[in-house]
């Protein structure tokens, strides 16, 4: 997977015709692959507004929501969408995953073997239809659908993803993280998920999970294809970048929330996602002279203030999103101001 030059095709496309539908349909499966949930969501809602008659548009933009964990508002999209054609398969699958989510495990195995029916044949239909029978506690139905998509991954009908939803939902984790590593070498269609799908969860809990979201990571074009796993401990992240001697800034609110963390406790005993740092379509030159270097354990690295990131936002064309927002209330916090 090379994300950066996927991001860069995107927004040239959009850039081309901002009014094709479908390229902020595909934009907005990407981010949602990369974890920005919120800008995925900005774009599929562009999308529908492009074409609000889209069944995969409408389907796919209640499905972010669920990823979000927005199950409410994933429900309501889904059916709105349905209204409009009661037997698109598509539809029955992820209204069974909203059940799923949301603990109607009998419903899920209605709505699910209804997408089937109506010739839903999707890998992700059969590994959902076998986590609602598996949590309804009907194991055996689990186990004799399990028989079916084993036989029907050997001839190459399904893909290792499939298994490892399946295998986690039915407690073999051991078999479920190897199903992974195998969609990894296959680059199965489905591996963008991983970092948020709920039915991933009975996996994401094993600490295993966690080399297998190191090889879903970021290699990263200005830093010479090396590889950059998703977290990182904050102090790894420092050195690594300084190593690399990139022209990298941390910037905005957690940055501030960071430095002021640092100065008043001393401690960057912290996990970070690099997602929340490193944002190589965004132009930091006009950053760079505006920012400061913080030394941490020795480490110096630039920080930028949230003012400056907002700015920038602007300057890109980006939103400033709520997250902005979060942000100065974490600051005035840290300083004992009210919010």
């Amino acid at each position: 997977w090379d994300w950066a030059a996927a991001e860069r095709s995107f927004r040239r496309a959009i850039a081309a015709n901002p009014n094709y539908a479908t390229a902020h349909h595909w934009y907005a499966d990407f981010l949602a692959g990369r974890g920005r949930l919120e800008e995925s969501v900005r774009e599929m809602e562009r999308a529908q507004e492009l074409d609000p008659l889209s069944r995969i548009i409408g389907i796919e933009l209640g499905w972010t929501y669920y990823l979000m964990r927005r199950n409410d508002e994933a429900e309501a999209q889904v059916r709105r969408t349905l209204a409009l054609d009661p037997n698109y398969p598509h539809g029955s699958l992820n209204l069974g995953l909203v059940f799923i989510a949301k603990g109607r495990y009998r419903e899920a195995i209605q709505a699910l073997r209804q997408g089937i029916e109506l010739g839903g044949d999707y890998d992700l239909q059969y590994a959902a239809l076998i986590t609602a029978y598996a949590r309804a506690g009907d194991r055996a139905a689990a186990l004799k659908l399990m028989d079916e998509v084993t036989e029907r991954a050997k001839r190459g009908e399904f893909g290792p993803f499939t298994l490892a939803v399946a295998y986690g939902a039915l407690g073999e984790i051991d078999r479920g993280i190897a199903a992974l590593h195998r969609a990894i070498d296959e680059r199965d269609l489905f591996m963008p998920e991983i970092f948020f799908d709920p039915l991933l969860d009975p996996l994401r809990r094993d600490p295993r999970f966690r080399k297998v979201e190191e090889r879903m990571g970021v290699a990263r074009p200005d830093s010479g294809g090396r590889y950059i796993p998703p977290m990182l401990p904050l102090e790894s992240l420092f050195k690594a970048l300084n190593e690399e001697g990139g022209r990298y800034v941390l910037v905005g609110g957690l940055a501030v929330v960071l430095h002021g963390h640092l100065r008043a406790t001393g401690d960057i005993d912290l996990v970070v996602d690099l997602t929340l740092f490193l944002d190589p379509p965004m132009p930091f030159d006009h950053l760079w002279a505006r920012s400061e270097v913080v030394t941490m354990r020795g480490v110096p690295v630039r920080v930028a203030g949230l003012d400056d990131l907002i700015e920038l936002k602007r300057r890109a064309g980006r939103p400033v999103d709520l997250a902005d927002a979060e942000a100065l209330v974490a600051i005035r916090r840290l300083h004992g101001e009210q919010p």
